[in-house]
């Protein structure tokens, strides 16, 4: 009989992807797009706005905004807190 072998590290970095997209999904559209644009499709802040047509002030508010919520999601995740 063949034995499989899981492994562990790999099986946890697929969850934290999981939930790394389940905090992102849950955010507002104004802050998603900016994150899947700047972390994801590597556009520069002066690209993100020009995309959007928002001011770059603009543009690193929502970043900012984004990070703080993410954290606190994905924190709240770790300790069992999961809001779907």
């Amino acid at each position: 009989m063949d034995q499989i072998v899981v492994d562990k590290k790999s099986n946890d970095m697929e969850t934290d992807k999981i939930d790394l997209w389940k905090a992102i999904n849950s955010l507002e559209d104004e802050l998603r797009i900016v994150v899947v644009l700047y972390y994801f499709e590597d556009h520069t802040i002066k690209e993100i706005a020009e995309i959007l047509r928002k001011p770059e002030g603009t543009v690193k508010s929502r970043l900012h905004t984004s990070r703080a919520r993410l954290a606190k999601i994905i924190d709240d995740g770790k300790r069992g807190v999961w809001n779907e």
